[in-house]
């Protein structure tokens, strides 16, 4: 089993063993990390199967917590280029706790005759 990392109540972090692995996270985009400005994107935290039903998650974006994202799910109606960035997610239980690797969300703007105030210099170069 490979050692959990738990947060002492002093702040200092330490290798306590487990006697389960901890469990893996990773994001799903869907339909894709790649969405055109006005579409809908959901980011799921998925957490390998064996691991505690009763989690709690915890999203950040470019290193930021999220305050109002503790599902497990973060869903964009209407994705704006101001969402654009890296986003994780931690899964916490019993004071364990795994964060997945960053997922880049890109949004595209469509361009074109029906919408051309959505095109910004930086996205011409794609």
């Amino acid at each position: 089993a490979r050692p959990c990392r738990r947060a002492c109540s002093s702040g200092a972090a330490s290798d306590l063993l487990s006697p389960l692995p901890c469990p893996a996270a990773r994001i799903q985009a869907d339909p894709s990390s790649r969405v055109l400005e006005g579409h809908a994107v959901n980011l799921t935290c998925r957490v390998s199967s064996g691991s505690p039903a009763l989690l709690n998650f915890t999203w950040y974006r470019n290193g930021r917590q999220l305050a109002e994202a503790s599902a497990a799910s973060l869903a964009f109606q209407r994705v704006a280029s101001a969402d654009a960035g890296l986003y994780y997610c931690k899964a916490t239980t019993d004071g364990t706790s795994r964060s997945s690797a960053a997922v880049s969300l890109d949004v595209l703007c469509e361009c074109g005759a029906g919408n051309p105030g959505s095109c910004r210099s930086r996205d011409r170069s794609l």
